[in-house]
Order: structure tokens, then sequence, then C-alpha cells
């Protein structure tokens, strides 16, 4: 079974997967960087996650929804995904090097494989609401499972999932913190409850960083 943002894949990828903690575990602290001055989209601990990734990113998955013949969800919303997503990404690792959580190849393939194979996920995956992954990037979200489902046993043993969930959803919580999470305000600001990007958007079907951001593609009926 494989967990993507409570531990991933995401628990709105849906039932086929086992989510395993937090999904939108982060927390916005300011830091002396402005990311979207700095064309980032976001920045976690230092590490910047730059709207020209993000751009590529909606790119890949509108490409898949054409090819798919269906719509596309807007471009608001997707961007806003994928830079939760990133985030989350970058956390979930940040929480795999402190807690020195080693995950192999050969774990990630055999994750992968007992779920349908690359191919099969990454056209599932690509269209499927709220999940929306970029083909190329199921060894990633295999990876970023594998470390909370570890990270989940390691704080609460034998718990049941909806404890393991808020336990790494806790961690997270803490690390963001510590490590500090800066969001440029054109994809809206951190809501310190629901750890989920809120508010207005600042001109998303704008372009982005100076490139031009992918627009949804119709369907083809």
């Amino acid at each position: 079974m494989i967990a993507s943002r409570t531990a991933h894949w995401p628990r709105r990828a849906a039932a086929v997967v086992m989510a395993a903690a937090g999904a939108l575990a982060l927390v916005a602290s300011l830091s002396g960087c402005d990311p979207k001055e700095a064309g980032s989209a976001a920045v976690v601990g230092g590490v910047r996650i730059t709207e020209t990734q993000i751009n590529h990113d909606a790119a890949a998955v509108l490409a898949a929804f054409a090819q798919a013949g269906t719509a596309a969800p807007s471009n608001a919303t997707l961007l806003r995904t994928l830079v939760d997503r990133a985030i989350d990404n970058e956390l979930v690792e940040a929480a795999g090097k402190q807690e020195k959580i080693t995950i192999t190849q050969g774990e990630i393939d055999k994750l992968i494989a007992d779920n349908g194979g690359r191919v099969k996920l990454s056209a599932d995956f690509a269209t499927r609401d709220g999940l929306w992954l970029p083909p190329g990037q199921i060894d990633d979200l295999a990876r970023s499972s594998l470390i909370q489902l570890a990270l989940g046993s390691r704080l609460a043993p034998g718990a049941d999932a909806t404890t393991v969930d808020a336990a790494v959803t806790k961690f997270k919580t803490k690390l963001a913190t510590e490590l500090g999470v800066t969001v440029s305000p054109r994809y809206g600001t951190w809501s310190r409850t629901s750890l989920e990007i809120t508010g207005n958007l600042d001109d998303l079907s704008e372009p982005v960083g100076g490139e031009p951001s992918p627009s949804p593609t119709p369907s083809a009926g």
C-alpha cells in the first residue's frame, strides 16, 4: 500500500493507497527572504521551491489531461496543489534525515509494483482529482510514503491509522516551525488552523516567475 501529504501517497489520492499521516502538516513561518521576489514559490528551511519547477510540473499534468481527453483543474487549484505537495516533500525529506530513516530503491520498486506498476500509476495519478502527480514523480511519492510510514511506526508503534496520522502530523508541524516555511503570497497564505494554503490568490492566471503559467485543457468531449 502506498502513502503524500498525511503520509503519502496523499490521503486525497484515494483508497487504493494507504495514507499514513498528515497530508497538510505545514506551518508558515516568516524568514528574511520574500519567496515571490526571489522567484520561489516557497522556501522550506532554506531550500527553494522555484516557480519554474512548479510551472514545469503543471505543464506535465496538463499534458496528461490533454492525452486523456478530460477537463483539467483550474490553474489556481492545480498550482496550489503542486506547491503544497512540493513543500510537504521537502518537509518529509527533512524528517527522514532527522530521524535517520533510510529508504532503498528496492523498497520503492516493491511499493510501486504492489500498487500496479509505474505505467499504470503514472497515468492514474496524473489525472486523479486532488492528486495531480506529474508523470515521472511516482518514485518520489513512493519514497515520501515510505518515510512517513516508517516515521509513524516510530512515533506511535502498534497504533491505529488515525493515531499514527495525528502523530506524524504533529511531528511535521513542529518541524515546519523549526525549519521555517515561507510561501509566496501569489498562492495565498498558510492557515495555522487547517494547515493548508488558503485566502485570496494573487493572479495565478498570470505568468509566474516570468514564464507563462499553463492554462487548463478543455475536455475533448
